[in-house]
């Protein structure tokens, strides 16, 4: 599995968030700025955190962008989710390889890919960005 580029800065902006939880609202510019993100591939991000309910945002004066919820309830698995990032694939777990494989039902290969799946998948929904940000 090889996270992606945005699921990689999707990740440090909610950290860099969770740092700032409580502390009202902060400037996306100085995020942005402060951990040397690209600007607009980092706004199109936080878009998509936002319209997964994982952010806020108020445009203008006074604005900026906070955690929509404590750093506690927010789980990897929903920043992943935000951007498609879930679960991993390969070609051999996928069910539409099923028809093409005649060692689909004993192979391999498939159960140790579906048994890392749900492993990672399951740490994924128990491991919020608070942990994360005690290590």
């Amino acid at each position: 599995m090889k996270i992606s580029r945005e699921e990689d800065y999707a990740i440090a902006l909610v950290s860099a968030l969770a740092r700032h939880y409580g502390q009202g609202l902060v400037s996306l510019e100085t995020i942005i700025n402060k951990h040397n993100m690209p600007q607009r591939f980092t706004r199109g991000i936080a878009a998509k955190l936002q319209k997964a309910g994982l952010i806020m945002s108020k445009e203008g004066r006074g604005g900026g962008v906070a955690l929509s919820k404590k750093p506690s309830e927010i789980l990897l698995s929903e920043i992943l989710s935000a951007l498609d990032g879930l679960p991993i694939e390969s070609h051999c777990s996928n069910a539409k390889h099923q028809s093409h494989c005649p060692h689909y039902n004993t192979c391999s290969a498939r159960k140790t890919w579906e048994f890392i799946n749900e492993s990672l998948t399951k740490r994924l929904g128990t491991t919020s960005i608070a942990q994360i940000e005690k290590l």
